[in-house]
């Protein structure tokens, strides 16, 4: 009688573990991943094309700590809500990768982005085809514009933007301007067409560089314009000068 009692609370015994074990296999929790999610405004444009990205994911249990992006043309950051410029035409896929406590997800929208080539091209053109100076230099400019699509342009506008304290030396009268006018302020330089002339066309200026001018400098030029009564639109051309050695 006695062993049939020890076996008996042996046998009790057991299942009283069995049932601990499954009632705490039962309280595990499960990983909780994140979920990548994204907009990007805007999602279409002409190049060079700024886009702003904002990241929309669900962090789970435990916060989103890191974010890489990759946006298609190479090129990829590790920030939360970045910005990009497409430079050239073309679709682009768009991905994120975000990762919390738990572990990673990954979502990637194919041609999520849609760059046109754009309207009207600007290109900036350096005296002598040397992108170098020396102090008290005299460096003259070339800004020419083209149109790439048989359009109307309603408005047309230059602005260029040269270094701090390079000095604006003199500008000619190429395209037959409206309006040039230089913000001193700014240092920037403003030429405007009220009834934009057939292009091609080019604009001359020149520049003197001042005797404590060093390092890597950079202009910058927009053309602002508006096509067959659209919208305003932009486009950009930079050039990095170097110092002479």
């Amino acid at each position: 009688m006695k062993k049939l009692r020890i076996l008996h609370c042996i046998s009790c015994a057991l299942c009283l573990l069995l049932l601990s074990g499954m009632a705490g296999k039962g309280c595990i929790e499960e990983p909780d991943l994140p979920e990548a999610a994204f907009v990007g405004t805007p999602q279409e444009g002409y190049a060079p094309l700024h886009v702003d990205f904002a990241d929309r994911s669900r962090s789970g249990n435990s916060l989103i700590h890191s974010w890489k992006w990759s946006f298609g043309d190479g090129k990829s950051v590790s920030k939360r809500n970045p910005s990009h410029v497409y430079d050239k035409p073309g679709r682009y896929d768009v991905g994120l990768t975000v990762s919390n406590a738990d572990g990673s997800h990954h979502v990637e929208r194919a041609g999520y982005i849609t760059v046109h080539e754009p309207i009207l091209h600007l290109e900036r053109q350096v005296y002598g085809g040397e992108r170098e100076y020396s102090p008290g230099d005299i460096i003259g400019i070339t800004l020419r514009l083209e149109v790439n699509q048989s359009v109307s342009l309603s408005a047309l506008a230059l602005q260029e933007h040269l270094p701090p304290g390079w000095e604006l030396f003199q500008y000619g009268s190429g395209g037959a301007p409206d309006l040039v006018h230089h913000r001193s302020e700014a240092n920037r330089l403003e030429v405007i067409w009220y009834a934009p002339p057939a292009l091609p066309l080019e604009f001359n200026y020149a520049m003197r560089v001042p005797e404590n001018a060093f390092g890597p400098q950079r202009l910058t030029g927009e053309a602002l314009y508006r096509a067959d009564a659209g919208a305003l639109q932009s486009n950009t051309a930079r050039t990095q000068l170097t110092r002479r050695q």
